[in-house]
């Protein structure tokens, strides 16, 4: 018996004595010092039988949804205890400011526009740069590598900005503006907002001016006499310019589908004389076919009627000779009846 129980319980207690927490202490201690035996709470011991999860892996999300979940996260718990989820790493399109560009390059309006939109989304500087160096290749690349591995996002984008951006004066980007003539409507209204933006970012044009210079370029810029006219009343009532675009753009539409059906039988009269024409050609070929024919057969004909009559003159003129019974010719001639 071990020592220091009795005969009727552990360590001198009864049977239906309940075990204090000194003893239960005392016990664990016990078998710990033994080192035969692992003593586990109840969570640790459900924890080990827990089966494993086999399912699929969740998608992966947007590492910004992670930064903002993070911001309200409450990390005094242990880090064991914290689960970070698999997130995608934002992308940027291709620049290299090579020219001719490189095969997949945007234009460096549309990387800094990307690349702007990145930082105000309040991500890690870390990332940031991360996603810079991905996209840039060639000339862009070089640039980067220049201003050391210690340059911020700013910095690289201030660097390329003197590199590769807008250096049209107010001037000269008013000028472009103002000359811009229409094409399609969606193009023209799409370079007109491009050309006056760079004038807002410089500080030349102000946002409120931006909305009635664009209304009244866009309109009195367009090059279809016909589009322009239809267009006037919408001109005049409509204060709006994206309200004026769609407008205009419905009116182009209409007059494009219009123009399609006029073309289309247009086509359809034209093909009609080519084709009448066609046919008068076979007709006049087939014919003078025919006139050749019957004038081989009148030929023929005549060729037969003239070697008759030379047969029949042959046998009326030419005499023959036949051998009588005795030995002697005599000769006669021959005639056809007629």
């Amino acid at each position: 018996m071990a020592e220091g129980f009795s005969d009727k319980g552990g360590m001198g207690l009864g049977e239906d004595a309940p075990l204090s927490d000194a003893h239960l202490k005392q016990i664990l201690e016990a078998l710990k010092s033994n080192g035969d035996y692992v003593v586990l709470t109840k969570s640790e011991y459900a924890a080990l039988h827990k089966p494993v999860s086999t399912s699929t892996p969740a998608p992966k999300r947007p590492l910004t949804d992670f930064i903002r979940a993070s911001q309200a996260h409450d990390f005094s718990l242990h880090p064991s205890q914290i689960q970070v989820p698999k997130f995608e790493t934002p992308k940027l399109p291709y620049f290299s400011g090579d020219q001719p560009p490189l095969k997949g390059d945007e234009s460096y309006a549309v990387c800094r526009f990307e690349t702007k939109c990145l930082i105000s989304e309040n991500l890690p500087e870390q990332v940031i740069l991360q996603v810079i160096r991905r996209s840039s290749r060639g000339t862009a690349r070089r640039t980067i590598i220049s201003l050391g591995e210690h340059a911020s996002s700013v910095v690289i984008l201030d660097k390329l900005d003197i590199l590769f951006g807008e250096v049209s004066t107010n001037e000269s980007v008013m000028q472009s503006f103002y000359n811009a003539s229409s094409e399609n409507v969606t193009a023209y209204g799409c370079r007109l907002e491009a050309l006056l933006q760079v004038a807002v970012e410089s500080g030349h044009v102000t946002v409120a001016a931006r909305n009635d210079m664009l209304r009244s370029k866009f309109w009195t810029g367009l090059r279809d006499e016909k589009l322009k006219i239809l267009t006037r009343n919408k001109y005049d009532s409509i204060s709006d310019y994206n309200t004026l675009l769609r407008e205009v753009r419905s009116v182009e539409h209409e007059l494009s589908a219009s123009s399609n059906i006029s073309a289309s039988v247009n086509a359809a009269q034209q093909s009609t004389p080519v084709d009448k024409k066609t046919i008068d050609d076979l007709t006049g070929k087939i014919d003078l076919l025919m006139n050749k024919m019957l004038s081989l057969e009148n030929r023929y004909r005549r060729s037969q009627k003239e070697t008759a009559s030379s047969s029949n003159n042959y046998f009326s003129r030419n005499r023959y000779n036949y051998q009588r019974r005795d030995g002697n010719y005599q000769s006669y001639n021959q005639q056809r009846p007629r």
